[in-house]
């Protein structure tokens, strides 16, 4: 490498490679299409760019530019994902494989969560929320539809503080008298039949 490349690296270092025909329009990665651009003007470029054309592309580019560079530089207005765009990106995320957490990166999980609230704590839904919430259960099967026996506390074997999905709700899993005794003597009985196993 020449002293006049190392120069011109150093030079560019940290700067961004901008494709002037955007590769989701069929631009290539040939020296022609490319421009090198400070991360800020790149993000502007997309800005630009969207602004002009409404192009789902330079949304998501000037988004992701902005995610890291945010440090209050920017405060776009009315910028906004189209119908289009929402489907794409809903098309891409359900295709995306997804690894499943490690026993071990659950429990960092959780410990780290022990003492924080919710960052939706507080957080009030509208009429027209919940009612699409209620409406996107419609037809959907219960996770424990079907099975037999005592079911696994979900917090069993958790790390850290786990509180009860229902702690200090009250009125909302009210059983009747004849539905608590008969609960009651299933558990009993199930208990029964795991100490007999146990002998």
């Amino acid at each position: 490498m020449t002293t006049a490349q190392v120069m011109k690296n150093k030079l560019l270092a940290g700067f961004h490679r901008h494709h002037v025909i955007p590769k989701y329009l069929g631009g290539t990665d040939a020296p022609s299409n490319i421009a090198m651009l400070h991360p800020y003007d790149h993000a502007i470029a997309h800005l630009v760019r969207w602004k002009m054309y409404g192009t789902h592309g330079d949304a998501w580019a000037f988004n992701r530019l902005k995610g890291w560079l945010d440090d209050g530089a920017f405060t776009v207005k009315g910028m906004r994902h189209s119908e289009e765009a929402k489907k794409l990106i809903g098309q891409h995320s359900a295709a995306r494989i997804r690894k499943p957490h490690s026993k071990e990166t659950k429990d960092k999980i959780s410990v780290a969560k022990v003492g924080k609230e919710s960052n939706r704590k507080g957080v009030k839904l509208s009429a027209k929320t919940i009612q699409k919430m209620s409406e996107s259960h419609i037809g959907q099967k219960a996770w424990h539809a079907g099975t037999v026996g005592v079911i696994k506390a979900w917090n069993k074997g958790l790390v850290g503080k786990q509180v009860s999905w229902n702690k200090g709700i009250s009125g909302v899993t009210k059983w009747n008298q004849q539905a608590k005794n008969l609960q009651s003597k299933r558990v009993k009985a199930i208990w029964e039949k795991r100490k007999q196993e146990a002998v």
